[in-house]
């Protein structure tokens, strides 16, 4: 058993952005039990025939975003369509992607949406304020008339082009019934031979400018995937610590 992933939601910035370089010891964080139902990594075929289904339509399901069923929790996300298998990607976690040492502070004051994942990188996936200017800014720098398109932006708003990115609505699950975890978050590297034409679907950018997934550096995604089956009409509850065999 090990640790391949460790993606946990920050909270307390921005006196806690200071401390996070030296320690995790503040982190709002949830570590269960050894899961159960564990399922395998996922590699990243398994995200490029998500995004085949998407582009071709051929998706079975979708999630949407209302009232949480835990009380005071806000929105959650729930499954439509068809009931999904253990190990399917039911949801991407959007969000222009920080390196551990590049500049997040700003943005992540009053930040609910921030994700780090096991190698320190961040995941900013708030839709609003300074994050969302930022990921603008940076879209259209990336993304400019007669370039590949490499990212997408519809994430932000209500008509997103891939239905599954709103990951970062996604709440804690808890240790009992009827909350317990139904998805972990899974890290995966898409290497710069990962088609073009689906690139368009993905909900994440790199703030460096040097960074370049098309040329030398892998692009970062994290996914949710089903810890076990779930039915149409369930709630997707997380965990931000997961353990995966």
């Amino acid at each position: 058993m090990r640790f391949d992933i460790e993606c946990i939601r920050v909270y307390s910035y921005p006196f806690q952005a200071l401390k996070l370089r030296v320690k995790s010891l503040n982190y709002k964080q949830v570590v269960v039990s050894p899961i159960v139902n564990r399922v395998e990594k996922v590699d990243y075929q398994t995200v490029e025939n998500t995004l085949k289904r998407i582009n071709e339509a051929q998706l079975d399901f979708t999630v949407f975003k209302k009232t949480s069923s835990i009380p005071n929790a806000g929105l959650g996300v729930y499954l439509s369509g068809q009931d999904q298998r253990k190990g399917t990607i039911v949801s991407f976690y959007p969000g222009l992607i920080y390196m551990p040492y590049e500049p997040i502070l700003l943005a992540s004051i009053a930040n609910q949406y921030i994700l780090k994942c096991v190698d320190g990188v961040f995941v900013d996936g708030k839709p609003t304020g300074l994050s969302r200017r930022i990921y603008q800014s940076i879209y259209k720098r990336e993304n400019w008339p007669g370039a590949i398109q490499i990212s997408d932006e519809t994430w932000l708003n209500d008509n997103t082009l891939n239905p599954l990115a709103i990951g970062q609505y996604v709440n804690n699950g808890m240790s009992s019934a009827p909350f317990e975890p139904n998805v972990c978050y899974q890290e995966v590297d898409l290497p710069v031979q990962f088609p073009n034409h689906l690139r368009r679907y993905i909900p994440n950018m790199y703030w460096n400018t040097q960074t370049d997934p098309l040329s030398n550096h892998a692009m970062r995604v994290v996914v949710l995937v089903a810890l076990r089956d779930i039915k149409v009409g369930e709630e997707l509850f997380s965990t931000y610590m997961d353990i995966v065999k």
